[in-house]
């Protein structure tokens, strides 16, 4: 199964338990570890909170979101004139005011990246290879077969 999901919502704080419902209901659908929903689910907090908090003279900001069993990849785009800064990754330090949250969502995930298009806006993507629950258990009666044999 291929999920191609894309949310158009308004800047406002509100939005992002939304999404976070949303994108968990599609991981759940493809089959992903609990674990492993829950740290996308912390990493599209945080880019949503980023883009909140950064975006200026924006009324709107979209998720894109395509996923299957083996990857999920997600694009948190602030939809204003991509005038916010977009944050250096070499930069963040756990002991400053700012930027844990970058350390924290480079920890879960597999790829981030920060880009900036004039016309677009301002773009988090992250993607995070999936651990499937339907895979595991097929790989461990695989191996519990093995070992009988």
């Amino acid at each position: 199964m291929h999920i191609e999901l894309t949310l158009s919502l308004p800047s406002e704080a509100r939005s992002v338990p939304l999404a976070r419902h949303l994108v968990g209901a599609a991981l759940d659908s493809v089959g992903a570890d609990a674990s492993c929903a829950h740290e996308i689910a912390v990493v599209l907090s945080e880019a949503c909170t980023n883009v909140l908090q950064h975006a200026e003279q924006s009324d709107t900001y979209e998720i894109a979101v395509s996923l299957d069993q083996v990857e999920c990849s997600v694009r948190v785009t602030e939809l204003g004139p991509g005038t916010a800064e977009v944050p250096d990754l070499a930069d963040a330090s756990a002991e400053g005011e700012h930027g844990r949250g970058l350390l924290l969502m480079r920890a879960l995930v597999d790829d981030l990246r920060f880009e900036q298009a004039p016309k677009e806006g301002t773009a988090v993507h992250f993607a995070k290879r999936l651990e499937s629950t339907a895979r595991d258990g097929l790989l461990a009666s695989g191996k519990q077969q093995a070992q009988r044999s």
